[in-house]
């Protein structure tokens, strides 16, 4: 007996199967637009301007495609991955399959299916890095379910082989589904795709479908606990628009086959999850980005699955701004989805937020998010973390902040560096022990982010700073973090209480409780802002004509000190135009000391 079959008959044993009994299976389509969905589409191009564009800039690209060459399967990166074709040939179905069923043009179709039929040829889909195969079964699941009816017998056949063969079953080999038992995007992204490619083709291979859905039910469970309890997101910005946009995927699919989703989408705090992501986007525009997450801000499709689900459009606030500023991001696979899951609010329904701070102080990752304006460009954003480097694309960053200004990101985060680029130098970039290599790239560890360093140590990877009291009073926002457990052995006790002012000045404050011993404290911040030192106590800040002031008052003496950001390895990113700031202060033995940090315009 094979291994795979001995695992689907453990799987079907442990997860009873999924599909309801006497329930009537649909007719396709019923994957992501159901014929509803099309329809609601349809109304929302012909009464709604900005659905208009929206769906002129997809019809747009659909119609590039059609005299390219298809996909090549071709691995790429030291570690051979097909991720880039796999995401490609994602796009490419989705946007051919959309044009197809909005406007009836068979010549998209027939793309399409060209397509499809192409990757069915591939050899395999590289299931040793299961990503490339989720996200190809996805395209193949779509693209089967949308194109159905235009299909021959011959060609679904060969399509739904190849969903099985190259897709299910990989998924049931030991040697490739780790993720299952993963607490991060992994398991979201991996079982999504492998739900919507059983449900594709769960007609004819229901036994199978059944085992998968009701293993996905379970494992997804695992990184679905991380939302609790206010929807959070241990994996920041970026990695929320991974993982929860296959968990949606999947959600939908399950509710559109069976009526339910067997609870996944009441587990605490996933529906509030959408709030995360409206406030995340600080009044630059751009994303509070800790880990491995980029300053970047895009239009989401999962935003607006949320935003029609708790019927509340205020949280499209951000994705209106994005799509005015950049158009529909043709470019990006999840491209219709935005239409599709948007198509029942209208742009004019889209309104200002009214709360000015969110916060979510027990999560694995805590943050709190303030801000003194809706505007983008205007008012001042403070965003602080806490968390442990045992999350997901964790830095050594608990108690780092971000501070923006009349546009201007004044303190920043550094952001990640390509896997890639780490790849080729052979560095062990996801151990996260104590002593691991990932700690000595420049970007991941404390003395690159803006938070504190004890003696030139490395923040505890074990620890966990968890935001103790957050909220406004009288205009004023604040929050604090303990971020004693981060310092273990380093420090008796270290707490951290940001505050943002209604005039858009802020103020840090730490408190340090010393062991037995002199510590010597590091206070930094990362900025690419020219710093000039202008006394023992100020360093102004200067972009252009724009000024910004950092004064500093402390129960212990201090030095104010600037660092280089240049790269100490030779596999480290360079980090052009950009200067650590800040303050080292020596802390006698057994003392309580207090530094207050102001951080305002000079006309403040």
């Amino acid at each position: 007996m094979s291994r795979t079959i001995i695992i689907l008959l453990a799987v079907s044993i442990m997860f009873p199967c999924c599909s309801p009994a006497g329930t009537d299976f649909p007719e396709h389509p019923y994957l992501v637009m159901t014929e509803k969905q099309e329809k609601a589409v349809k109304s929302a191009i012909r009464h709604d301007a900005m659905w208009a564009g929206y769906h002129a800039s997809l019809m747009a690209a659909a119609e590039e495609l059609l005299d390219e060459p298809v996909c090549s399967r071709v691995l790429t990166g030291k570690k051979r991955k097909l991720l880039g074709v796999s995401r490609e040939c994602l796009r490419r179905i989705l946007l051919c399959g959309y044009a197809y069923r909005i406007t009836g043009d068979e010549r998209y179709a027939e793309r399409g299916v060209e397509e499809m039929l192409n990757i069915a040829g591939f050899q395999d889909w590289n299931p040793r890095h299961f990503l490339d195969t989720s996200e190809m079964t996805l395209a193949m699941a779509v693209g089967y379910d949308w194109l159905y009816g235009w299909l021959d017998e011959e060609d679904r056949q060969t399509i739904e082989n190849a969903i099985v063969e190259k897709g299910l079953l990989p998924s049931c080999d030991t040697a490739f589904n780790s993720w299952l038992g993963r607490k991060n995007n992994w398991n979201q992204v991996c079982n999504g795709g492998m739900v919507l490619g059983a449900l594709a083709v769960y007609a004819r291979n229901q036994e199978l479908a059944d085992d998968i859905i009701a293993r996905a039910v379970e494992s997804v469970k695992l990184p679905m606990a991380a939302y609790a309890p206010d929807g959070g997101y241990p994996e920041g910005y970026m990695y929320w628009g991974y993982g929860t946009t296959y968990n949606i995927l999947m959600i939908d699919a399950l509710e559109s086959v069976f009526g339910t989703d067997y609870g996944l989408s009441g587990m605490p705090g996933f529906m509030n999850t959408g709030k995360f992501m409206l406030n995340m986007v600080l009044s630059d525009g751009k994303s509070f980005n800790y880990g491995d997450c980029a300053n970047s801000g895009r239009i989401n499709p999962a935003v607006f699955w949320f935003a029609d689900r708790t019927s509340d459009p205020s949280l499209l606030w951000p994705e209106k701004y994005f799509y005015d500023r950049d158009g529909a991001e043709t470019g990006s696979r999840y491209a219709p989805m935005v239409i599709i899951w948007g198509a029942d609010i209208r742009s004019k329904r889209i309104g200002m937020p009214s709360s000015m701070m969110w916060c979510t102080k027990t999560a694995t990752t805590p943050v709190a998010l303030m801000r003194t304006s809706w505007e983008y460009g205007e008012g001042a954003s403070l965003a602080i973390k806490g968390g442990t480097a045992q999350s997901g694309h964790c830095h050594l960053d608990a108690g780092s902040f971000v501070y923006v200004k009349d546009g201007i990101r004044w303190i920043m985060d550094l952001g990640p560096q390509k896997y890639d680029s780490l790849d080729e130098y052979g560095v062990d970039q996801w151990n996260k022990s104590q002593d691991s290599q990932r700690w000595e790239i420049l970007r991941y560890n404390n003395m690159a982010h803006n938070t504190l360093t004890f003696d030139g140590k490395l923040q505890n990877v074990f620890g966990h700073a968890g935001i103790t009291d957050c909220g406004s009073s009288g205009g004023i926002m604040q929050a604090t973090v303990n971020l004693s457990g981060i310092y273990k052995d380093q420090t008796a006790s270290a707490v951290r209480t940001v505050k943002l002012y209604p005039d858009g000045s802020a103020g840090i404050r730490d408190s340090i409780r010393t062991l037995a011993r002199e510590t010597t404290m590091r206070w930094n911040i990362a900025t690419e802002a020219d710093a000039e030192v202008v006394d023992g106590k100020t360093i102004v800040l200067s972009k252009g004509t724009e000024k910004l002031e950092i004064s500093i008052d402390g129960s212990a003496a201090f030095e104010i000190r600037t660092w280089s950001a240049e790269p100490a390895n030779i596999w480290d990113q360079p980090n052009p135009g950009v200067t650590f700031v800040g303050f080292e202060s020596s802390l006698p033995p057994g003392s309580c000391k207090t530094f207050d940090v102001r951080i305002s315009s000079p006309d403040n």
